[in-house]
């Protein structure tokens, strides 16, 4: 539906960039905030037009290396080279194109998301680096203790292999 990698490209794609010896790779998720209200309030059709406008904001924002793929349901993951600075150039582009209201038809919807961050070098656990993105993104749903950006993805650099 949003034309982007699926979970099971995704991780393929995951094991072989934490596979390579040399140079570190980040795995943004994300995951987007009170979703089911914009189901159960307009229906699934618009949740759907959501979830598509997501996918183009998303894929607007990545290197053509990078890889964004849509995990199921209203969760995202954005698989990049580098380290610390990239993750957190991505994250700030993500914050920024996530700014602007989604027009849909006669609907103008405010849509976040909450984004974590998870750092590895290579020969690092893929679901590790998974779970510590999971983790990471969970911290940051709203009604958590929000941290500056650079902290955020310092922290997630900890226990880089």
């Amino acid at each position: 539906m949003t034309g982007l990698a699926n979970r099971r490209q995704f991780i393929s794609a995951l094991e072989e960039a934490v596979g390579r010896e040399s140079g570190e790779v980040a795995l943004v998720y994300c995951d987007l905030d009170d979703f089911k209200s914009i189901n159960d309030r307009h229906g699934h059709a618009v949740g759907d037009t959501v979830l598509c406008l997501v996918a183009e904001r998303l894929s607007a924002v990545v290197r053509p290396s990078d890889l964004v793929a849509r995990l199921g349901g209203d969760e995202f993951v954005i698989l990049i080279t580098g380290g610390i600075p990239e993750a957190s150039a991505l994250v700030e582009r993500i914050t920024e194109r996530m700014r602007p209201v989604f027009p849909i038809g006669d609907l103008t919807l405010a849509v976040r998301a909450s984004i974590g961050v998870a750092i590895g070098a290579p020969g690092a656990s893929a679901e590790d680096l998974f779970a510590r993105a999971d983790a990471d993104m969970y911290r940051m749903k709203p009604g958590t203790p929000r941290r500056a950006l650079r902290a955020r993805v310092r922290r997630a650099a900890v226990g880089r292999r």
